[in-house]
């Protein structure tokens, strides 16, 4: 898509999503010129907002170019005040990633979410350097690798590595070592009922009564 300007659409999914042919993620936004022939094809400007999404491999994928072809670099996302529940497991296996994010992407927002668990690592980082990332004020359980990158250590060094001059903060690692993060970043045992304050001010974590009104009446599936 070029320049798209997604309208809100807020979800509350039961949806089938596993690791098969795919990776299991539930939302994957990507540039994508797919036969080579439309290098100007972009996708920007676009927000994910309150939703509730359940039984999935993994949760967001962002991809700068997720193809081979060129493209342009995927920018201004903003994915805020969203509750992801049950990932990577049976029968909806896969990773268990909350978080990808691969590529020279652009302006990424990823605050105010709040995932129930983790498997392989709570945010993966791989194919590039992220410009204006900011991913504040989450719920994230650490799973097994917390916050990790390719060729690069967990926490900080990954964050410093693949995201620099961005904001990494106030952010919930419920089991994660907060020596390997910013000094903002609480690692609780287990999910807080109240987690604190956030990098906005805002209650870290979603606005539970926004993500009510927006999906009052949405037919949950099967």
């Amino acid at each position: 898509m070029r320049n798209s300007r997604v309208p809100s659409r807020p979800l509350d999914c039961t949806i089938r999503v596993w690791q098969s042919a795919q990776a299991g993620f539930a939302v994957l936004l990507k540039s994508e010129n797919q036969d080579g022939t439309a290098p100007w094809t972009q996708s920007t400007d676009i927000t994910v907002r309150y939703n509730r999404i359940r039984n999935v491999g993994s949760g967001f994928n962002i991809a700068a170019n997720g193809g081979y072809n060129a493209a342009v670099p995927a920018a201004r996302m903003a994915i805020y005040d969203n509750t992801i529940d049950n990932l990577g497991l049976a029968p909806n296996l896969g990773q268990g990633i909350p978080l990808q994010i691969l590529g020279s992407t652009y302006d990424i927002l990823v605050a105010h979410n709040a995932f129930s668990n983790a498997g392989n690592q709570a945010i993966s980082f791989d194919n590039g350097v992220t410009t204006r990332t900011a991913i504040h004020s989450n719920v994230i359980p650490s799973g097994g690798y917390g916050v990790k990158g390719s060729n690069q250590g967990t926490g900080n060094t990954t964050i410093n590595y693949y995201m620099p001059n961005g904001v990494f903060a106030y952010d919930v690692m419920v089991g994660g070592d907060c020596g390997a993060y910013p000094a903002t970043t609480t690692c609780p045992g287990s999910i807080p009922s109240s987690p604190g304050l956030g990098y906005d001010g805002r209650t870290i974590g979603p606005d539970m009564a926004k993500i009510n009104s927006a999906t009052n009446g949405v037919i949950v599936g099967p």
